[in-house]
């Protein structure tokens, strides 16, 4: 048979088939389908490597694509491992509370463990600060009373040393008028008995 070529035809039916008892390719709501001569199986279909978003991918790019995502695969999950086992999570990636905590017994996951040491830490934190200011109002008030006491204090020792040397000038003075009358006294006696001496004196011869 002589080859022939029409290309003015604009249209064929649903199924145009290549060749006598050849495959056939099966259009179908806008779904082209390469299959045998009897329509019942699919045949192979060759195409070039895929370029654009929507050009048919072959089988080689496909295959080349797997092999890349399961390289790409294990990396990952080497990495997502070393994050489990990092993050102290179950090898699953479960996440189970940590016990002989104080804070995290009842904790649910890693957020809900920062969220109760977060917590925690407030508290202790603001535990600390009322304490801090407490025993700031308590120094303070412990060093105006020393203050005060050691004013008194102080007032007190220069009054007893005030009174301590006028009684120890008092004392002297005493003393020094005491030593004086005495001296008289001893005195008269003396010129006394002198003379009483005397008179005897006489008196004997």
């Amino acid at each position: 048979m002589a080859n022939i070529k029409n290309f003015g035809l604009v249209g064929l039916g649903s199924t145009v088939q290549f060749g006598k008892g050849g495959a056939q390719l099966i259009q179908t709501t806008g779904t082209f389908a390469a299959k045998n001569a009897a329509g019942n199986a699919f045949v192979n279909f060759q195409i070039a490597d895929a370029q654009g978003a929507n050009d048919a991918l072959t089988y080689q790019q496909h295959t080349n694509a797997v092999v890349s995502i399961n390289a790409n695969a294990a990396a990952t999950n080497y990495k997502v491992a070393n994050v489990v086992t990092g993050a102290g999570l179950n090898s699953d990636g479960t996440f189970t509370a940590p016990t002989g905590t104080n804070y995290l017994a009842g904790a649910t996951s890693l957020q809900n463990e920062a969220a109760l040491l977060d917590a925690a830490i407030f508290a202790e934190t603001t535990r600390a600060m009322g304490a801090e200011t407490s025993l700031a109002t308590s120094v303070a008030t412990e060093t105006s009373r020393a203050t005060a006491a050691e004013g008194s204090l102080a007032n007190a020792i220069a009054a007893e040393t005030s009174r301590a040397t006028a009684a120890e000038m008092s004392l002297a003075n005493s003393v020094a008028g005491s030593s004086s009358v005495e001296a008289s006294r001893a005195m008269a006696a003396e010129a006394s008995l002198a003379n009483a001496i005397a008179a005897e004196a006489s008196t004997a011869r």
